[in-house]
């Protein structure tokens, strides 16, 4: 089971160590070699002094020297050592070397004005570098005249210089940086990981808080409103949406208790009448009048109570559900014969010029919709008025079927939001036999299915209701 948890952890741990060990692995490589670079840098700079100190005039080659000035060549303590060749002959040795048994460095043959530099063990057994130049002494500008006045164009000798400087100074603090980044790799990722792991529970902790707060919620609780001790930007969405549902189940919650107590009243007079009728008869079992008013009215009883069911069993089996359309119906012709069905003296049909009479629908659900909202309608209205039916363009896409009667009871607004709820009625004691407050439910349920909607309005004493539907034309 995937974890969002586990998985931020695991990925901005990776991410960022991967991220902070290639930058310790970079500045470890470059600090690495900005150290050696200053000390061979360095080491350059000696050279080119000693350089420097070898002249040349026309009585020969000179090595001004002095060692007070550089007591690295003079004393014990870290001594540096030096050596001069002349044309391959050993010129000049520093005083360090002649504390050493192997008081010479190693002569190595160079190209003219060329710098070698290489790792070599010192004569003190300390590990070192050697740094070598080849070399032309220079000559002072006030000697030069007298200088080839006396050697003319004679070729002129060459100076090696060696320079040899421990290197193990600069091993250790290599090593002291590389031991200081390699500890870094082993406790960066494990600080990563602590302050990631710390800092993805303190940002999830608004999520579980919700987790618990919806743990707690039950449909019986008096407060269904789900919310946050500190509101977070990225849940409120989340904590809308689950309200939202929440509110909708509520009420739908409420709508299933009432439903379920109005099925229990709608059932329990008929099975009342059942029950008085089977008393009576076997009370009086020789009366020749029960009999005759006995079945009838059993048989009226069972018609109301398999009307009721058939309704409740309708609604239930399309609701959320989407029916096919691919029926070829003629809505005049439809709307027609279902006027014809009932009582056509009362009835007014109005089909506007422009509106398309062919359309594929589904002929079970246009059928029941227009014989539930025309029975409606002659039934709620006043016996000697008109019902007006209507079919109209709303758009392009769209048209629509009205129902238009005069009520023969003051409806309000507020009423109006309860008549497609199932079994509702307006007469709270359900004095009517023959109503039980279902088709306008089931007109709901089947307008839905086939992608329509249907609407009440009230429009000064008339009462309206329009059932919108898409145009698919045949």
């Amino acid at each position: 089971m995937t974890s969002i948890y586990r998985s931020l952890t695991r990925r901005l741990s990776l991410a960022i160590s991967a991220l902070v060990i290639l930058v310790l692995i970079v500045a470890d490589l470059a600090v690495d070699g900005w150290i050696e670079e200053q000390f061979d840098k360095s080491m350059l700079e000696k050279i080119g002094l000693l350089e420097t100190l070898v002249k040349e005039d026309s009585s020969g080659v000179e090595f001004d020297f002095a060692g007070e000035f550089m007591p690295e060549f003079e004393g014990t303590g870290d001594p540096e050592y030096f050596q001069l060749w002349y044309n391959g002959e050993i010129f000049e040795k520093s005083d360090t070397l002649g504390m050493v048994t192997e008081d010479s460095l190693q002569f190595v043959s160079l190209p003219l004005d060329t710098f070698h530099l290489e790792d070599q063990t010192l004569p003190d057994g300390r590990m070192g570098r050697i740094g070598y130049i080849r070399f032309v002494p220079q000559i002072d500008s006030g000697k030069r005249a007298d200088f080839y006045k006396k050697n003319g164009d004679t070729p002129r000798g060459t100076m090696t210089l060696a320079y040899a400087v421990s290197s193990e100074d600069l091993h250790y603090t290599l090593w002291l940086i590389d031991g200081s980044f390699i500890l870094a790799l082993i406790l960066v990722p494990l600080v990563i990981r602590f302050t990631v792991k710390n800092t993805v529970t303190y940002a999830l902790h608004p999520l579980t808080e919700l987790n618990a707060n919806i743990s707690t919620l039950s449909l019986g609780s008096e407060n269904l409103t789900l919310t946050l001790e500190e509101p977070v930007e990225e849940l409120l969405p989340i904590v809308n949406g689950i309200n939202r549902f929440i509110a909708e189940n509520s009420r739908l919650y409420e709508q299933q208790k009432r439903l379920t107590s109005d099925i229990a009243h709608e059932l329990k007079t008929p099975i009342t009448e059942l029950t008085a009728l089977s008393e009576i008869a076997m009370r009086f079992p020789e009366e020749a009048s029960l009999e005759e008013s006995f079945k009838p009215e059993v048989l009226s009883i069972a018609q109301r109570m398999k009307s009721i069911v058939t309704s409740i069993l309708t609604i239930h089996r399309y609701s959320y559900k989407s029916l096919v359309c691919s029926d070829p119906i003629n809505l005049e012709t439809l709307i027609t014969q279902i006027i014809d069905n009932h009582q056509p003296e009362r009835v007014r049909l109005l089909i506007d010029e422009d509106v398309e009479r062919d359309v594929i629908s589904n002929q079970f659900a246009l059928e029941s919709v227009f014989n539930n909202l025309l029975t409606n309608a002659l039934q709620h209205s006043k016996s000697d008025s008109t019902v007006v039916c209507s079919i109209e363009k709303f758009n392009h896409r769209t048209m629509q079927v009205v129902f238009s009667n005069v009520p023969s009871v003051a409806y309000t607004e507020k009423d109006l939001t309860h008549f497609f709820e199932p079994l509702w009625q307006k007469d709270k004691a359900r004095s009517s036999t023959e109503n039980f407050g279902l088709g306008l439910s089931i007109v709901s349920v089947l307008v839905t299915a086939i992608g329509g909607e249907v609407k009440v309005n009230l429009v000064d004493e008339f009462i309206n209701f329009r059932v919108l539907l898409p145009i698919h034309v045949a």
